[in-house]
């Protein structure tokens, strides 16, 4: 008896650009990008012990779906996935049981339009790229499905594809540009003639420092050397763009290479980037899972039923790239200038000796040299 296999294709809604900054003489107009809020009735507050903060865990009253006997997923997925030995009941359980207990990659987001009032030059950069609308990405996060996520993902015929509740997807040009703004127009990072001919990584590194005397040769490179503007432009690009695991105080020669690429105005292939990335971690026995946000983003977009799932909500307090944030990286507003702290009070020292000899003492400590914010 021969069984008749066909997909459903997912129906993609008309492609909207790519959200942008409102910084121009002339207003540009942003289209409504914000995900699709779920609200869900009783919630219940359960403690959670996440990286940064204690974010908000809520779920419903129904009953937990156990994700090692998969539940109301699996009708869905014999349904859709029928034919496709991969998406057997069996094998989805024996690959999903390899990604219970791993956690999240850190979830962080940045307004870009508070970034650019603050006078960095990197939110225009960004925006040059079509990467606004993805590294503003926010919402409820639902683990266990990001997890189903990983662990149904698969390279296929020049495709990517994930299945989440017996739904089959696959992660096109339209799925990131709908859901992330990102368009899939540009270069892989390895793939431009320009960057190859033209990156160095010590120089590129050195001139990236907030001065040469922390160039040393030989010495690992450190994100804490890194002037304040490329300190923000790495910390976005290693935390929310092309997210990894660890090791994120010592810039690696790919994130120079990024950091180059769009400080020289070289339209990169975001989502290729991150499907790389994405392929890596479903993959791997231990690595953490990144893009939790965007996947739930996704969820929400192909209308996916959440309402038997645990939903974790982050606070901007803790996730949100902004004042706070920065000031847990030593770097304080002075006048209208962001300046790492120990800069800062160098300078301090320096004017004091010299006003001490010339007999001005007490007259060092001046209002203009308090950050605005205090020091933790």
């Amino acid at each position: 008896m021969s069984l008749s296999f066909m997909f459903i294709n997912v129906t993609i809604l008309p492609i909207h650009p790519p959200k942008t900054l409102n910084l121009h003489p002339l207003p540009i107009p942003i289209p409504n990008s914000k995900p699709k809020t779920v609200y869900l009735h009783p919630l219940h507050s359960v403690s959670a012990s996440m990286e940064g903060g204690r974010p908000k865990r809520v779920k419903t009253t129904a009953n937990r779906r156990s994700r090692t006997e998969f539940g109301s997923s699996s009708a869905h997925a014999t349904r859709e996935g029928r034919g496709d030995p991969y998406y057997s009941l069996i094998l989805q359980e024996t690959r999903l049981a390899k990604f219970q207990g791993r956690k999240a990659t850190y979830v962080r987001y940045v307004d870009l339009t508070w970034m650019a009032e603050q006078h960095f030059e990197f939110p225009h950069e960004f925006e040059a790229q079509g990467a606004v609308q993805f590294l503003e990405l926010k919402g409820q996060v639902y683990p266990a499905l990001v997890r189903e996520f990983y662990a149904n993902f698969r390279y296929k015929d020049g495709s990517y594809w994930s299945m989440i509740s017996g739904r089959l997807f696959e992660l096109d040009e339209n799925l990131f540009m709908n859901v992330g703004g990102l368009s899939s127009n540009g270069y892989g990072i390895g793939d431009c003639a320009w960057v190859k001919e033209t990156f160095d990584a010590g120089e590129v590194y050195k001139s990236f420092l907030r001065g040469p005397h922390l160039y040393i040769q030989g010495e690992l490179t450190k994100a804490v050397s890194l002037s304040v503007e490329n300190r923000l432009l790495h910390y976005l690009i290693a935390y929310i763009l092309v997210q990894r695991n660890t090791n994120h105080a010592q810039p690696t020669v790919n994130d120079l290479r990024f950091m180059y690429a769009v400080k020289n105005n070289v339209m990169i292939n975001w989502p290729e980037e991150i499907l790389k990335v994405m392929y890596s971690v479903s993959t791997s026995q231990s690595k953490l899972l990144p893009y939790s946000i965007f996947i739930s983003r996704v969820v929400e977009y192909l209308h996916i039923d959440v309402s038997d799932t645990i939903i974790i909500e982050y606070t901007d307090k803790d996730h949100l790239v902004g004042e706070s944030l920065i000031h847990k990286m030593g770097i304080y507003k002075y006048g209208n200038t962001w300046k790492y702290q120990e800069d800062h009070t160098t300078v301090e020292v320096e004017l004091s000796s010299d006003e001490d000899q010339t007999g001005t003492e007490g007259q060092n400590a001046t209002a203009q040299g308090e950050p605005s914010g205090s020091a933790s």
